[in-house]
């Protein structure tokens, strides 16, 4: 006769904790993203704003210095930032209108200022941004 398969019971997810940052968590901060298999690793629906912003909040001086820790983040910030702590929204630099030759509708294309030129006119960007930045190639 068959032996029946025992299967082990994974522990539940990650309880919810928000005084604690766990790597999925920091990982979802940076990024936006919850890596496959890591749902539950997150504590919480990813769609769920109000708990995400209460991870940035008390968290964010630390996910902030870590990512800031890496050269390559010059003029970057976390997904978060964007999400939260956007104190304007971007700027337009130019709109484009076509119009169809068919129908005569036309179609107007807003082009929006880059993140990292977003920064540099709001003044966020740190010494150690700009410096790093005028050390790529093409800086002037």
């Amino acid at each position: 006769m068959p032996r029946k398969k025992i299967r082990s019971k994974r522990k539940d997810a990650y309880t919810f904790n928000p005084d604690r940052l766990n790597d999925a968590q920091r990982f979802f901060l940076k990024t936006g993203v919850v890596l496959s298999g890591c749902e539950r690793d997150l504590g919480f629906n990813k769609n769920d704003t109000e708990k995400t912003k209460l991870l940035w909040r008390l968290h964010k001086a630390d996910v902030m210095s870590e990512f800031k820790q890496d050269i390559k983040n010059a003029g970057r910030r976390p997904w978060a930032f964007w999400q939260f702590d956007m104190p304007e929204p971007f700027a337009v630099t130019h709109i484009e209108r076509q119009v169809n030759n068919f129908d005569g509708s036309v179609t107007e294309t807003c082009f929006y200022e880059s993140k990292a030129d977003y920064l540099v006119r709001l003044g966020l960007l740190e010494p150690w941004e700009i410096e790093a930045m005028n050390m790529l190639p093409g800086a002037s």
